[in-house]
């Protein structure tokens, strides 16, 4: 299913306490297992997508930077010490040093940078570059700073050419061995460059720290020349200290910042994305970032590690996204995506990105909507509240109902369309519209539940069911034309073992019940319910409760369990053979979080509300 870009990408953040090292990160790297390596200041980081594993230098040093060999080899540069992971005896990484190849003569501080080609692998500090040829057994090749009082400050590797750059002397490149002040190279004297990027087979974007971006062009007649990038993101870069860069998919570049997290620009140097902690990131100071290859970008930051799924179809309103309180129903009414939750009814302002509040009703519970349709061909959107009922017009919510009981379910019947049941926190009730206007049309004194869902029998124009927060399941049996009832609960005995958050929906003509006991189905014929087969056979020895169910136009079942803390959200899929199938897949990346509601759009878009927000997929 696919979704709009609005809304903004989910972040995941791991924090020291997580992975269990320390909070400053340098460097990310990926081997071809999919196995994630970050540079820590306690040494290599390595994650597997569920567990942690550190590993430490001879000496406990900070690791500065990482890098991944096409041999899948992972090079490690620390603070005066470089060297690789390899296998030990018993398959386990461990650190090999490669400090005892250089002569005792030679010191150095920090490894700031690592780049590998297929015949040499560049660890570059202040002082040295330092070659290391893994295929052969050749002495590791020393290159020394260009000048004196110069320096290495970064190097990179652009368009199969290695570049370093010397703060007093400019930008060099390596040719035939040698390192050489570049063409047009003297331009960078006295700047500090942080990224070089490809940004067409001829160019590179260079990203500095005093005079933001600068294209560098080396055309096919040998000419090389170089300009500044007059865009929108240099005024950025040049406020917010740019660290790094990376490219990305769709000529795009992702910039980061010391003091203002990172921002993905175009080809035109526009900013169309940024990632601060408005938009979810726990740090704004990025040391660096990486593109996985399941598309997650990641981000080392000073304080954490965090990744954001930018080209992932979920995406995310919170509560810098206008998103107050629990969220208890979601839906969608011409053109418009509603909220209901313990805070007020809430609608989406497409041009801002953010949800604002219905005029006409504030700071109340709202639990819930239906769209009524009228014998005019007209629909009305309905929602229940904890002041009773209204409709909604051009977002702005008019009282149709005045309660003192909250107004937790509505359903229109089958059987009188012109009719709205209510399901209130003590008692039922029904509005009828006529003549334009709404009018309470029964009030059943005998049922006084607190009724959370609503469902009528479709062959059985008297027979009602109802669905309660702490007390089972009734079908009510409605005289005809008076409000007098009968009701019948159903608890153990009839085959449901849980009473509370008792939810009844309709399916491919089927009554099912969602509880804390799973999925349950009606029999009629036996006047009795029973777990669900296809549940039973999916979840035999697992006890795994039911919160929210929704359909799609697929009649693919979506559930969500009581706490996704436990269990993922997932979809009962049909297969080619009719059969359903059950499916989680990209709903595990979404977060912990409690009470979800779902809900399936006229796009086939999937929405999760609950207690942290609001997905979209």
């Amino acid at each position: 299913m696919s979704a709009q870009k609005i809304g903004k990408p989910f972040v995941q953040a791991y924090p020291a306490r997580v992975y269990g090292s320390a909070v400053q990160n340098w460097g990310i790297g990926q081997d071809k297992r999919g196995i994630m390596y970050f540079a820590n200041d306690q040494g290599v980081l390595e994650y597997d997508g569920r567990d942690w594993r550190l590993f430490v230098l001879p000496h406990y040093e900070p690791v500065r930077s990482i890098r991944v060999s096409e041999e899948n080899t992972v090079y490690v540069g620390g603070v005066g010490e470089f060297g690789y992971l390899s296998p030990n005896a018993v398959g386990s990484l461990e650190f090999v040093s490669l400090k005892p190849f250089l002569p005792s003569s030679v010191r150095f501080e920090d490894v700031w940078s690592i780049q590998a080609t297929p015949d040499m692998v560049y660890f570059q500090t202040d002082s040295y570059i330092f070659g290391y040829e893994p295929h052969t057994q050749k002495p590791l090749k020393i290159w020394n700073l260009p000048a004196v009082d110069s320096d290495f400050f970064l190097t990179f590797l652009v368009h199969k050419k290695l570049f370093v750059h010397s703060r007093k002397s400019g930008l060099f490149v390596l040719e035939k061995g040698k390192f050489m002040l570049s063409n047009a190279g003297a331009t960078f004297a006295g700047s500090r460059i942080y990224t070089m990027l490809p940004f067409s087979p001829t160019k590179i974007v260079i990203g500095t720290r005093e005079e933001g971006l600068f294209l560098l062009d080396y055309s096919p007649t040998g000419k090389v020349s170089v300009e500044k990038w007059d865009c929108e993101a240099n005024t950025f870069l040049l406020k917010n200290q740019l660290y790094s860069g990376n490219t990305l998919p769709q000529n795009r570049i992702v910039l980061c910042t010391r003091r203002a997290g990172a921002i993905v620009i175009d080809h035109y140097g526009k900013i169309v994305e940024v990632f601060d902690k408005k938009a979810g990131l726990t740090d704004e100071n990025v040391r660096a970032t990486f593109l996985s290859n399941d598309n997650i970008l990641w981000f080392a930051l000073n304080n954490g590690i965090n990744h954001v799924s930018y080209y992932s179809p979920i995406r995310l309103w919170d509560d810098t996204r206008g998103i107050d309180g629990t969220i208890h129903d979601i839906h969608e009414f011409l053109g418009q995506t509603y909220l209901a939750t313990d805070l007020g009814l809430f609608v989406l302002n497409k041009t801002t990105d953010k949800f604002e509040a219905l005029q006409g009703v504030s700071n109340i519970e709202a639990w819930t909507f239906e769209i009524f349709k009228t014998s005019y061909g007209t629909e009305k959107l309905l929602a229940g509240t904890n002041d009773g009922v209204v409709e909604i017009q051009n977002n702005t919510a008019f009282s149709i109902l005045s309660s003192k009981k909250a107004i937790r379910s509505l359903k229109q019947s089958i059987h009188l369309p012109e009719c709205v049941y209510v399901g209130q926190k003590s008692g039922l009730l029904r509005l009828k519209y006529t003549q334009a206007s709404w009018v309470l049309d029964a009030h059943f004194e005998q049922v006084n539940q607190d009724i959370i869902s609503l469902l009528e029998t479709p062959s059985k124009p008297q027979e009602l069911w109802i669905g309660t927060f702490t007390d089972g399941v009734y079908k009510i049996l409605i005289e005809k034309d008076t409000p007098k009832v009968r009701l019948k609960p159903y608890r153990l005995s009839e085959g449901l073992p849980a009473m509370r958050d008792s939810r009844l929906y309709a399916w491919k003509g089927e009554m099912l019940v969602a509880c804390m006991e799973g999925l349950f189905v009606y029999d009629a014929q036996q006047d009795r319910f029973a777990i669900s087969p296809m549940w039973a056979k999916r979840f035999p020895n697992e006890k795994r409760g039911v919160y929210s169910l929704t359909t799609d136009n697929q009649q693919n079942l979506w559930l969500a369990d009581h706490d996704t803390r436990k269990h993922s959200i997932g979809a009962f899929r049909v297969q080619k053979n009719n059969e359903y199938e059950w499916q989680e897949g990209i709903m595990k990346r979404l977060p912990e979080f409690s009470e979800s509601k779902l809900y399936v759009d006229n796009q086939k878009t999937i929405w999760v509300g609950g207690t942290d927000g609001l997905y979209r997929y």
